[in-house]
């Protein structure tokens, strides 16, 4: 979980950043040997980098370990990223469940395909930005 020992053994929780707290959390629910994770917007209170560098290594972690990992989050760039499987939920149903790859690639109903697009809208809007300097 990238805490050394040498370095944090002896902090205190007061003393550890968010992220850092973080991961000793998922340290924890793995150190117990589930065979599930239940994860509930993990990395949601988390600033941009640390979510970002949190979220790869649980990643890898999850494969290494062979982990099935059911995570709730709202953030869908997160979802593309880090499932194998996404269900979207609408009205308390499930809307579409598939691969992050099927479910972009638009056979699902307006609303789900609206939701899913929405990574492509702002990677375009992104590179609008760049490309036009800001303008």
């Amino acid at each position: 979980m990238q805490l050394p020992p040498g370095t944090f053994r002896d902090r205190l929780p007061s003393e550890l950043s968010g992220g850092q707290r973080q991961r000793v959390g998922v340290a924890r629910a793995i150190a117990a040997e589930p065979h599930v994770v239940l994860m509930d917007e993990p990395f949601g209170a988390l600033d941009l980098r640390t979510r970002d560098a949190l979220s790869r290594d649980y990643r890898k972690l999850h494969h290494t370990l062979g982990l099935t990992t059911v995570m709730i989050t709202h953030d869908v760039i997160e979802a593309v990223l880090l499932a194998d499987r996404i269900a979207v939920l609408h009205d308390g149903r499930v809307a579409a469940f598939g691969t992050p790859h099927d479910l972009m690639s638009g056979n699902t109903s307006a609303d789900v395909r609206a939701l899913m697009d929405m990574p492509r809208r702002q990677a375009e809007r992104l590179t609008a930005l760049m490309r036009d300097g800001g303008a």
